[in-house]
């Protein structure tokens, strides 16, 4: 008969081996082995890529939520390396037909994913460089860095500019970035920045843009702040201080009679008045300091 200490170190022994799979599990996971190599409680599940679904639901009193490990997110940027001659396939789908190839040095941003399909995770990306979208195994590209842009901040007053007579494209919110139906502004238009910087690929244009997301009078998205270090589309500008007040009076309650600078009233209340104007079009008032 095992005593009752003997017991406790067995179930504390099991406690121990079952964490140690668990964990063993996760790490290969995160090695890249694919999922299919864990031990799942979940009896519902029929293959690896049910748990890639959003409308997985596991089921059973005994049910765990496996969560995968993702390498990139939407919106990140991202680089070709280490594929030699043979480069990096780019995919209408995952696990589908070739549509066209990157090598290294290419640059590109993730706009979804990842879908697991043939032991890899794909990811759907927009290449910078040519008008290509498609989706690509992550094996053979890692995240690129770069320094966002300190050119504006939060509630800066901006005004378009250097863009002749295409304008500015207005876009969607990051990561899709698509030119939006009611979206184009011209030089000297204004606004004002809610949001940014975003580093990215617009839709349907190649290159690498920060972009803004800027409201004006009639529209409100993201554009691009310029071609860095060539032109820029969007310029600060300065809020000037209000002009200095012109035709002032000081008038008794009827609002008509004159009270001569110096001189004293005996009434309760006088009237106050100008012409207030501003060089950027701000709203303005006069306020009056009593001594």
């Amino acid at each position: 008969m095992m005593k009752k200490g003997a017991k406790v170190l067995s179930f504390i022994a099991i406690l121990v081996f079952l964490f140690a799979i668990h964990s063993l599990c996760f790490v290969v996971m995160a090695r890249g082995v694919g999922v299919d190599s864990c031990l799942f409680e979940d009896q519902n599940i029929s293959k690896v890529e049910d748990l890639h679904s959003n409308s997985y639901q596991p089921k059973g009193t005994n049910s765990k939520i496996i969560t995968l490990l993702s390498t990139f997110e939407k919106g990140d940027i991202v680089e070709v390396y280490d594929t030699g001659t043979s480069g990096l396939h780019v995919r209408e789908e995952p696990c589908g037909v070739g549509i066209g190839g990157k090598f290294d040095g290419d640059v590109g941003m993730i706009l979804d994913g990842p879908v697991y399909c043939d032991v890899y995770n794909w990811y759907h990306i927009r290449w910078s460089d040519e008008d290509l979208e498609g989706w690509s195994a992550e094996d053979l590209f890692r995240k690129k860095a770069f320094v966002p842009s300190p050119k504006f901040n939060i509630d800066d007053h901006v005004e378009v500019c250097n863009t002749g007579a295409i304008g500015l494209y207005v876009r969607t919110d990051p990561p899709e970035l698509a030119k939006k139906e009611d979206g184009g502004v011209f030089d000297g238009y204004q606004g004002v920045i809610l949001d940014g910087p975003f580093y990215g690929v617009p839709k349907g244009t190649t290159g690498l843009f920060h972009f803004w997301k800027v409201e004006y009078d009639s529209v409100k998205g993201w554009c691009a702040e310029g071609y860095p270090g060539v032109v820029d589309y969007l310029k600060l500008v300065i809020n000037q201080p209000p002009n200095t007040p012109t035709m002032l009076f000081q008038l008794k309650s009827d609002g008509v009679t004159l009270i001569p600078v110096g001189s004293e009233t005996t009434e309760n209340s006088v009237t106050f008045k100008c012409v207030v104007s501003d060089p950027d079009g701000d709203q303005v008032k006069l306020q009056v300091e009593l001594r």
